[in-house]
């Protein structure tokens, strides 16, 4: 029912009753008058609202809340499984919660945890490296909505590592312990004198809140749990990592130093380093796993085969030094859409990127070859020629701050004959630096993105209101395929998509004025934009001179509030009235061209 998880904000993004006209919050299966209430039967949900939802949500270690709206299909599809969910996990001691989304006094709440289509469910849990005390580290439930699913992932996350007998490791072991293209998974095995010792305790707040793989258990058998640990392990209590991993010394089982077991954090980060393997090979089954965990700096290797050999002597040797400092993925070139994410040619490899996450500046991407200043591309040949030497090498100029960013960049159309002007990454800076104010769509790939797709049409009529006008440019750049150096720093990172920006001109080394569509009656249309870019605009702008029939078709129904002089019929012309003297009806309007309850 909802756009990709990256495509989180519909044409009028809001959970109001405008937007739901659309159908884009919840396509709706329907339902007839006086069926029964799904929800009749459900004792066990708590009902929070915005008044008690800090209290209710700082009183629960772990808690599941739903948001939802008493007239979505779906909604109504789920209520019986959440609530017979809510009735077994309440027996754990797990509570489930639920919010009316109708609401009006929970819409800022809804907006506020990402809530875009219905129902939408958050998990809310209290980990000790949790930033925020008092409500926890918020997760998104993306999986299927079921009973079973539901129910299964909060026991994982919420109930404490289980207690093996001697006779039940070696059969954990055999379920758990995994390393093939599409799966890898680890064991984690605490021995411990009792569930109370300081080291157990820590023990389970490392593992509290996190998902499986890896397995968490525990046992105070420690003759059984010592053929697990290094020869030569005496001590009376201890923890050990169990894998499949024989790239390096150690393995593969990866026992914790002695010193550290009492320690949530350090526990919490030895299984984040030694659960993985040295270097990754990717496949699409094991990219959340590659790409979740504390450690967030990577090195992408992408090769064919005439150089792989060589990539993975090379990774695995520099990978035993940098262990815990960095991931290394090995990327092959049968990965067709992750080279296209990428913006990698496939007859252009082998290949490699370094990418972080900078807390001030967001992500960033290093890579490996030559900047060619005329040109303005890379030249990756000496990636041919990569070795171990040669990696290490680049990753010391990375430790002291000596690489040039790489920003990913589309190739610029030969030919722009339309109102609205692509932009893309290597043209950006020079764009918002002309003598005009640029307005910019922020945009994702419309093969994901359908509410980019919806609203595209729209933003062309938007780019066709201002044609020609000399004090502003119309133009739209996909933020998927395209990097801008510092976004995040520099105040360009989109909330979502599609995200209209305003860059003045002359202050290009400012933040742009972001469009926001609550400050116009919910709308982004046409009419709303309009009046945006008057308000914003320090130039003076008087509406083009256009014919009827250009646009006649995408003519915008609206009631006056008071009486006022007959619109004109064009609504590029109308558009420039007083949007504050104007009430838009849903029903009947356009957008993108169609009407809106088409959508």
């Amino acid at each position: 029912p909802k756009c990709s998880r990256s495509c989180v904000r519909e044409p009028d993004m809001s959970v109001r009753r405008a937007a739901l006209v659309l159908g884009l919050l919840c396509l709706s299966v329907g339902f007839a008058a006086g069926e029964s209430d799904p929800w009749a039967n459900d004792k066990d949900t708590l009902i929070i609202h915005a008044s008690n939802f800090s209290e209710v949500i700082s009183q629960h270690k772990i808690i599941m809340v739903e948001f939802f709206t008493p007239w979505c299909g779906h909604c109504r599809q789920f209520a019986p499984e959440y609530a017979r969910a809510a009735t077994d996990l309440k027996k754990n001691g797990i509570t489930l919660a639920k919010m009316n989304c109708d609401d009006e006094a929970n819409h800022p709440l809804a907006h506020q945890y990402g809530v875009r289509g219905f129902p939408t469910i958050r998990i809310f849990k209290k980990m000790f490296d949790s930033q925020d005390k008092q409500l926890g580290t918020v997760e998104n439930f993306e999986q299927e909505r079921s009973y079973d699913l539901v129910v299964n992932h909060m026991k994982d996350l919420a109930m404490p590592p289980v207690e093996l007998g001697a006779e039940h490791i070696d059969s954990v072991l055999s379920q758990h312990v995994k390393s093939s293209p599409t799966e890898v998974s680890v064991v984690v095995l605490g021995l411990f004198e009792s569930d109370s010792s300081p080291s157990a305790l820590s023990f389970k707040e490392a593992a509290f809140g996190k998902q499986d793989p890896p397995v968490w258990v525990w046992t105070k058998d420690a003759a059984a749990a010592k053929k697990y640990f290094p020869k030569g392990f005496s001590d009376k209590e201890g923890i050990v990592v169990i894998t499949q991993f024989r790239e390096e010394d150690g393995g593969p089982n990866f026992s914790m130093p002695s010193k550290d077991i009492e320690d949530a954090e350090a526990i919490a980060s030895f299984v984040d380093v030694y659960g993985s393997p040295l270097v990754w090979h990717y496949s699409n089954e094991l990219s959340n796993q590659i790409t979740s965990g504390r450690l967030q700096k990577f090195v992408w290797a992408f090769s064919d085969n005439a150089h792989w050999a060589d990539y993975v002597k090379a990774l695995n040797s520099v990978a035993k030094d940098m262990r815990g400092k960095m991931k290394f993925v090995l990327v092959s070139a049968e990965q067709e859409p992750l080279l296209q994410f990428f913006n990698i040619d496939k007859n252009a490899l082998p290949q490699v990127l370094l990418i972080d996450l900078h807390p001030s500046v967001g992500q960033r991407q290093f890579k490996y070859g030559t900047w060619d200043t005329k040109k303005r591309v890379w030249n990756t040949e000496e990636a041919k020629k990569l070795d171990a030497a040669a990696l290490t090498a680049f990753l010391g100029k990375y430790e002291k701050g000596e690489l040039k960013r790489f920003l990913r960049s589309e190739e610029m159309p030969e030919s722009q004959p339309g109102p609205v002007r692509v932009v893309v990454g290597n043209t950006f800076e020079d764009e918002i630096r002309t003598d005009k104010d640029v307005l910019m769509m922020m945009y994702g790939d419309h093969s994901w993105c359908e509410h980019c797709k919806i609203f595209d049409p729209e933003f062309e009529l938007i780019g066709k209101q201002f044609e020609g006008n000399k004090h502003i440019t119309v133009a739209k750049l996909n933020f998927g395929r395209n990097d801008i150096e510092d976004a995040k720093a520099r105040g360009i990172q989109p909330k979502g998509f599609p995200d209209l920006m305003l860059f003045r001109k002359g202050e290009h080394d400012k933040p742009p004025i972001v469009f926001d569509p609550k400050k116009y009656n919910d709308e982004r249309g046409l009419p709303a934009v309009t009046q945006f870019v008057k308000v914003h605009c320090p130039s003076p702008l008087t509406p083009p001179p256009r014919p009827m029939r250009a646009l006649h078709a995408l003519a915008c129904t609206h009631t006056h509030t008071h009486t006022l002089p007959a619109a004109p019929a064009d609504p590029l012309v109308r558009a420039w009235q007083d949007h504050s003297s104007l009430k838009f009806k849903l029903e009947g309007a356009t957008f993108g061209g169609k009407k809106r309850e088409e959508l």
